[in-house]
């Protein structure tokens, strides 16, 4: 027995998480309430986190504080172990969730710098419109490492990947007009399938090829939108070119200008140099999409030379409302039965893939949007499809079996003093 405060606190919310796991594996009732489960949780968080048991709370900072519990808990309990294996088993909630990192930066005229760490979370910033576009920003950022001197790059890559990856979207801003935080509900888009291989150490020069071709095609793409796009309209520069020679031959015909008279008149020459004009402005438009979409092949050859580690989207967590009250729900991927799952409060639907992406990519009409992005390796993804609910319950111990049990026949009785009214109404 664990005689400290802290360490009874461990076993018992270990026990809580045990018995929550088998309610929801075991239990015949249509939803399961973790209230006891929450305490027990919550009497061990650190006194910075102001959580209360009731009010709406950050999920990515309940997420933190399950996953340092759940690896505390594993530490203890080889701690408390008379005969410890040898060697001590695999950290298992750093093998899931952590990601080893390492970040190098570059000064000018000194060697790179190399700093390791191991995150549980990437945070990244929606500015890019995409996940793929926010993942190089943060591989490739500047840094400013003192107050008084200029940012220099930053590049990040991973040394490990976790099975679970884990990310937080930046969707908090600051509303200028009223001084105050608002919540970011942009178009944030992102994909079923994710390939991790490119973020790896070994591959960063392969990654900054794919980048700097990236950036050629966005230059290029620029400057084919100015030449298409005449001053943010919808006509190229060769069309308005087209329409001048046109006015100006027609606006000569209505004048009654001879032929003669307009071989050496001022605005046939202008003409001629119209002509010239577009015929060169529609001879570099051509160049341009030809380089484009040159370019997009070898961005294309690059991303498929990089491929692997492949990752599927198995939850998303969403937020409907600002930045001060809202409401959370999640899509969880069931890969036993290909389909997604809405949880929502103590509601359970199944949905389609297109509803999970309609209400988690934000937009500019939207008021929810993801926050939260759960990928998981293809490889344990797999693992887990094979694992059926009889196979689950065929390994819980004796006493959670009862437990459930007892805690199915408590429900039955309830069901039969109250009605279903009741708990409708509450």
């Amino acid at each position: 027995p664990a005689d400290q405060p802290r360490q009874r606190k461990i076993l018992t919310f270990m026990l809580e998480l045990r018995r929550l796991f088998a309610l929801l594996a075991y239990s015949t009732r249509p939803s399961v309430n973790p209230s006891s489960f929450i305490v027990a949780m919550l009497d061990l968080k650190p006194p910075s986190l102001k959580m209360e048991y009731g009010a709406q709370e950050d999920g990515t900072e309940i997420n933190d504080l399950f996953v340092d519990l759940i690896e505390e808990a594993f530490a203890l309990r080889t701690k408390l172990d008379n005969n410890p294996p040898s060697p001590p088993p695999p950290n298992i909630v750093r093998q899931q969730f952590d990601a080893d990192m390492l970040g190098e930066v570059r000064k000018p005229g000194r060697d790179a710098e190399h700093r390791r760490l191991s995150v549980k979370q990437l945070v990244l910033d929606i500015a890019g419109g995409s996940l793929e576009d926010s993942l190089d920003a943060y591989m490739h950022a500047t840094v400013r490492l003192d107050p008084d001197a200029d940012a220099v790059p930053k590049v990040s890559s991973f040394e490990r990947l976790p099975e679970i990856l884990s990310i937080q979207l930046q969707r908090t801003g600051f509303d200028r007009d009223t001084q105050e935080p608002s919540k970011r509900h942009d178009a944030f888009h992102f994909p079923d399938t994710l390939h991790m291989r490119r973020y790896l150490h070994a591959q960063v020069p392969l990654r900054e090829q794919i980048r700097e071709r990236r950036q050629a095609k966005r230059d290029l793409d620029d400057q084919l939108r100015r030449l298409t796009n005449y001053d943010h309209g919808t006509a190229s520069v060769v069309d308005v070119l087209g329409q001048a020679i046109s006015v100006m031959g027609r606006s000569a015909s209505l004048l009654g200008v001879s032929d003669a008279e307009a071989e050496t008149d001022a605005a046939a020459i202008s003409l001629v140099h119209l002509n010239e004009l577009r015929a060169a402005f529609g001879g570099r438009q051509a160049e341009l999409r030809r380089q484009t979409d040159a370019v997009e092949s070898e961005v294309g050859a690059l991303v498929e030379q990089a491929a692997g580690d492949v990752y599927r989207l198995y939850g998303v967590l969403v937020h409907r409302g600002s930045h001060a009250a809202g409401h959370y729900w999640s899509f969880v991927r069931d890969p036993r039965y290909a389909r997604w799952l809405r949880f929502d409060d103590e509601r359970v639907t199944e949905v389609q893939a297109s509803e999970v992406m309609r209400d988690s990519c934000g937009g500019a009409t939207a008021d929810a949007s993801a926050y939260c992005l759960f990928y998981i390796a293809d490889s344990t993804l797999r693992r887990i499809s094979q694992i059926h609910d009889e196979q689950v319950v065929e390994k819980l111990p004796r006493s959670l079996k009862d437990f459930v049990l007892r805690d199915d026949d408590l429900e039955d009785r309830v069901d039969r003093m109250l009605p279903r009214s009741y708990f409708r109404w509450r």
